[in-house]
């Protein structure tokens, strides 16, 4: 049975990973800040990433992290509209990075460098939103 923060982080990959493919529709970003957004939803569609996705509870968490610090860092530099609020990014930000080091390792340091790193190795962007709603549809 799942638990009550198990279900929170499911809840929260579905809000933060959609929130970026819309603001991928809409245009949003620079160059840099499309790759970063790009990077975090690879991170999340790559279900052998640093913590696989199996894993009862942690699995997400990692993504989670992935995707919220992509919504911290990229609303640092634009105005990224509701559901991702400056005020509600920065505490989720806050909850998942203190629990990643209550559960696990240290997932890293999340910078717009490594998310965008990441983001330029994806060279079908359709490709990956596909796999974006298919992953959602799965959790």
């Amino acid at each position: 049975m799942p638990s009550d923060f198990e279900d929170q982080v499911k809840a929260d990959v579905k809000t933060y990973a959609q929130a970026l493919v819309q603001c991928l529709h809409r245009d949003l970003f620079d160059d840099h800040s499309r790759e970063a957004a790009v990077g975090a939803l690879a991170y999340f569609v790559d279900e052998h990433d640093l913590v696989a996705d199996n894993v009862p509870t942690v699995g997400l968490l990692d993504d989670a992290l992935a995707l919220v610090g992509a919504a911290k860092l990229l609303g640092e530099v634009h105005e990224l509209g509701a559901p991702l609020h400056r005020d509600r990014v920065l505490k989720d930000f806050s909850a998942y990075e203190e629990h990643s080091k209550m559960m696990m390792t240290n997932l890293g340091e999340v910078t717009l460098g490594s998310l965008a790193a990441q983001g330029r190795r994806v060279s079908d962007l359709e490709e990956l939103l596909d796999k974006v709603n298919e992953r959602l549809a799965e959790i």
